[in-house]
């Protein structure tokens, strides 16, 4: 997950909204309060411009290939549910003051491009401050402690945006960091200091 001060994402991204205009009457649909539609309906309804601001790099699975999913529903109140799966790779500034006991929060955010908060207002559909249920996820160097989600109002030059975060907290485990980094560098260190040893006893037994 975490490489450097950045980390990878695999998630289904889902978002829903309200649009009237695409309401329609069931008993045309016969009496299907919901239907499926092609992804490529996208490119002909409105929907929200939703970008992530700190994504390094974000990309959508080759379409027909086995990863790529996709999700397009309307319901007759107007109703959209848009769900896809996204590779996402994501800023995490990270304070190294306590390393290697530290613990480190990584955020990923969401907000429209060009609709301020007035316009358009992006809410979690499980409310804000809530904790998420987390799989067993097993990192190399970081344990998380937990995940929730929250919102916020984000003040730019061009205006108020409302922007969603998903926060992971990270607690890093000190017990690699001294496999992986204290001991070799210590063991480093040691071995320098026989070799400068050993040059001066072989200098000293040399000199007449």
């Amino acid at each position: 997950m975490a490489d450097g001060m950045d980390y990878n994402l695999e998630l289904f991204y889902r978002e829903s909204w309200l649009d009237k205009r695409l309401a329609y009457d069931k008993r045309s649909f016969r009496n299907k309060t919901e239907i499926a539609l092609h992804e490529s309906y996208t490119n002909f309804i409105w929907h929200p411009d939703t970008f992530m601001p700190n994504a390094i790099a974000s990309k959508n699975p080759q379409k027909h290939s086995i990863s790529h999913r996709s999700l397009l529903r309307l319901q007759d109140s107007g109703n959209v549910l848009y769900s896809r799966r996204l590779s996402v790779v994501a800023e995490c500034p990270m304070d190294l003051t306590l390393f290697p006991f530290d613990t480190q929060i990584c955020k990923l955010a969401i907000e429209s491009y060009g609709y301020t908060a007035d316009q358009v207002k992006y809410l979690w559909s499980s409310g804000s401050k809530k904790a998420l249920k987390l799989h067993k996820i097993k990192l190399p160097d970081f344990q998380i402690r937990e995940a929730y989600v929250t919102s916020h109002v984000e003040a730019y030059a061009t205006g108020n945006y409302s922007r969603l975060y998903v926060c992971f907290v990270l607690w890093r485990s000190a017990g690699f960091c001294f496999l992986q980094l204290i001991i070799p560098s210590t063991a480093v260190v040691i071995t320098s200091w026989v070799s400068l040893w050993m040059e001066n006893e072989t200098s000293f037994q040399a000199s007449p």
